[in-house]
């Protein structure tokens, strides 16, 4: 129930959406301070394939499209129930929150395979944990879609 009232645009979903927005400000801070430490010891940031192809201008608009609509939606979606649900929600219920939070949020940002990203993502999952304990699902789904949204828009900006 929870995400289809996000997905139908409940008030509360739009205000998480909007604090995933605000959220990619400071997340691109520490991306850029991440890439400013890590790259002398040599770790290049390396964007994941799905932003590659949408910053592709050789990837046709449908394909485009059909991207964008997977990491606006089907992505937080997904990862919202693996990884706020399920794992952070069940190591959680052990009575340790905080443990929970810190150890999903590192397994979340070490899967999107980019060394650089790792210490602005763990920060950004930690908000999600945040949000999903307070408000629920919905809530860190919101702020991670408009999260994605955010970078979509700006992977598109540069790219076209």
């Amino acid at each position: 129930y929870e995400i289809a009232s996000c997905l139908v645009g409940s008030e509360m979903c739009i205000r998480d959406s909007f604090a995933g927005i605000a959220a990619s400000v400071p997340t691109a801070g520490l991306f850029t301070l991440s890439q400013a430490l890590l790259g002398p010891l040599g770790f290049a940031p390396e964007p994941q394939p799905a932003v590659a192809w949408l910053m592709d201008p050789a990837t046709p608009p449908g394909t485009v499209a059909a991207l964008a609509a997977a990491a606006i939606a089907l992505a937080p979606l997904a990862e919202e129930i693996l990884y706020r649900a399920m794992l952070f929600g069940g190591l959680a219920a052990r009575g340790r929150p905080v443990r929970a939070a810190v150890l999903s949020s590192l397994f979340f940002a070490s899967l999107h395979l980019s060394v650089t990203a790792v210490p602005p993502l763990f920060a950004l999952a930690l908000l999600f944990c945040a949000l999903w304990r307070r408000w629920g699902l919905a809530a860190s789904f919101g702020a991670h879609a408009g999260f994605n949204a955010a970078n979509v828009a700006v992977a598109l900006l540069l790219a076209r």
